[in-house]
């Protein structure tokens, strides 16, 4: 059975085994959670809770909370101790509403090209977003439409490198999934979030809840709610499972409609909702945090030179609505996805760990035995 290695923010190695079919079962450090799965991909149990599933494998109850369904598979009621969350939709599946527990409600506005674009709360707008594409914010508003915060891209498609709030760059650290491990004034070096996750993503620490929006694999993480979202789908990390079936169905490539990754949550994405995403990582080698992080920073120099890039981009863009001359294609520059911030992004891994190593590294198979 290989141990295939993840990334842990306070320097801890932290390995997690997998079985031949590619599912997370122990996870070690220090604490053992240990996963059970039925012949489908269900989690079964996990140690402390069992979960019971029907034919469509759709979850019934898990630990002593009950689930029930829409129709259409999605999940329309969550029920624990005499207190019961609702969920509507809308005809495309997105989730448009959500009846808390507490007596709160949630409303989420969608546009035509089924992106969250708003969210309510009680009635009143509390944020926003525009995007860049069909999957990534370039802006949070808050609940006047006046931006809370801009993002900027670099070396990832689907989490932000950089965030701007408040006149202030903050520097968003994530691991090799997306996940929002921390975030750091690039002014002070101060770390204003701190943020930790279970192997299946669920928050066991938020140092500043709400400061930005994206948590586990880069996913818009909900306060409220504690759902993530993913695109076409919302995800339960609590459960490990999504809350509605898989839209393109078993083009998805995974007979378990509502399984998130083929339960290998260490080394897959799912940014769509749609469709499972590799992450590529050394194998065996278990990252051991912050020995790595000097020469990462190196690997963001590039990134660095692309943000100054789209400040002189925006500065000569103003001076020509104002009249000035026409930018230049090198003015033009400032595109969210230049080859040599992306290559930066791959090898820095590759030399990071040579440099650890005082040796050669090879990029194997994750499965390699």
């Amino acid at each position: 059975m290989p141990a295939l290695p993840t990334a842990h923010p306070t320097g801890m190695s932290l390995a997690a085994p997998l079985e031949r079919r590619r599912r997370l079962i122990p996870c070690f450090d220090g604490v053992i959670a240990t996963y059970q799965y039925d012949a489908n991909g269900n989690r079964t149990g996990d140690g402390n809770n069992v979960a019971t599933y029907d034919a469509q494998d759709r979850l019934t109850q898990y630990g002593a909370t009950t689930y029930a369904y829409t129709d259409n598979g999605e999940l329309k009621t969550q029920s624990v101790a005499g207190q019961t969350v609702r969920y509507d939709y809308d005809v495309s599946g997105n989730l448009r509403a959500a009846a808390l527990a507490d007596g709160s409600n949630v409303d989420y506005l969608i546009d035509g090209r089924n992106r969250r674009i708003g969210k309510k709360v009680n009635g009143n707008l509390v944020q926003g977003f525009l995007y860049q594409d069909q999957l990534n914010p370039a802006a949070e508003l808050d609940g006047a439409g006046s931006i809370r915060a801009r993002f900027i891209y670099g070396t990832k498609s689907h989490v932000p490198d950089y965030l701007v709030k408040d006149g202030q760059t903050y520097r968003i650290v994530s691991d090799h999934l997306g996940s929002v491990r921390l975030v750091v004034d690039t002014a002070t070096g101060t770390v204003v979030q701190r943020m930790e996750y279970d192997a299946y993503g669920y928050v066991i620490q938020d140092t500043n809840p709400g400061f930005q929006p994206f948590g586990f694999a880069g996913g818009i993480y909900d306060q409220s709610t504690k759902l993530t979202r993913f695109g076409a789908r919302d995800y339960d990390a609590a459960t490990g499972r999504w809350t509605a079936k898989d839209p393109i169905r078993f083009e998805g490539k995974d007979s378990n409609l509502y399984g998130y990754v083929g339960n290998d949550p260490i080394n897959f994405v799912d940014p769509t909702g749609k469709i499972v995403k590799e992450i590529v990582v050394i194998g065996g080698i278990c990252w051991t945090g912050w020995k790595v992080y000097e020469k990462w920073q190196e690997g963001q120099k590039k990134v660095d030179e692309h943000l100054q890039n789209i400040k002189e981009s925006q500065e000569a863009t103003k001076k020509w609505l104002d009249g000035g001359p026409t930018p230049t294609d090198e003015w033009r520059r400032a595109d969210q996805s230049r080859e040599d911030v992306r290559e930066a992004a791959r090898d820095f891994g590759k030399e990071a760990a040579e440099r650890y190593y005082k040796g050669p590294v090879k990029n194997v198979p994750n499965n390699a035995q």
